[in-house]
């Protein structure tokens, strides 16, 4: 993928492509964040609750030329296709020099939400539109990261400058009852009932299967689903080892 370009459901738009940027890329300082403040009574003024990020919204404005009328029609309906509506949250990658990433690729994931066009210069070839992404999920992720787990103490580097839940770890048990504890956050961990199999257990749908089928009954009570904080992470297997698979997230 190169620098100023685009891509969502196999569609690549942005430099060197028929759909060029014509405007500035919208939405990708911070969302306002969602806050709980109260209000003191009697007093001035509110305590402030925790702040949180509600969704981004990115805006991509484009110009769509082509040699003919015709062909233009076509690179316009193309980019319909690509931003009909989603029953599923849909993955949007956007390459800009600079992005924090390793391949300065930061990948959205959420929902194509508004497609206006403006196809008034129709017979000079040219057409105008401004494409609208809702990312739910407020953060730009790096690529994949793949790291292998011993039974025992792991260091885990988060290279993102944000938390992220976006990991699945195979876990293969060797029969003891098995956890996953990771001591920089939070949350207690996971701790499996005793067996043999092979998990696969997904930080960000909360779900464990073997081979396909939910096995979430296995996890013990009083359990929290590890995240990975920016920096290092001191992760804990017992009872397994493991194949991490994450992304790091960044603001």
């Amino acid at each position: 993928m190169d620098h100023y370009q685009g891509a969502a459901r196999g569609l690549t738009f942005g430099a060197g492509t028929p759909y060029e940027f014509s405007g500035p890329i919208g939405g990708l300082g911070l969302p306002v964040p969602r806050s709980g403040d109260q209000e003191r009574g009697d007093r001035d003024g509110d305590v402030g609750g925790d702040d949180v990020l509600p969704r981004r919204i990115l805006t991509f404005p484009l110009n769509i030329d082509a040699a003919t009328p015709s062909a233009m029609l076509a690179a316009h309906q193309a980019l319909k296709r690509a931003w009909r509506p989603a029953v599923a949250d849909v993955a949007l990658d956007l390459c800009l020099p600079g992005f924090p990433s390793s391949d300065e690729v930061l990948r959205f994931y959420g929902r194509p939400r508004g497609f206006d066009s403006d196809l008034s210069s129709l017979k000079s070839t040219h057409g105008d539109a401004l494409l609208t992404f809702e990312a739910l999920d407020p953060f730009g992720y790096g690529p994949e990261e793949v790291q292998a787990l011993a039974a025992g103490a792991n260091v885990v580097t988060n290279d993102g400058d944000a938390t992220t839940d976006r990991w699945t770890l195979t876990l293969n048990r060797t029969g003891a009852a098995s956890s996953i504890v990771n001591a920089d956050d939070d949350e207690p961990g996971l701790s499996l009932e005793a067996g043999a199999s092979t998990l696969v257990l997904d930080g960000r749908t909360h779900t464990i299967t073997e081979a396909g089928t939910d096995v979430f009954e296995l996890i013990q009570p009083g359990f929290g689903w590890p995240v990975l904080l920016e920096g290092d992470n001191a992760v804990t297997l017992t009872g397994a080892t493991g194949s991490l698979v994450f992304r790091p997230a960044y603001h």
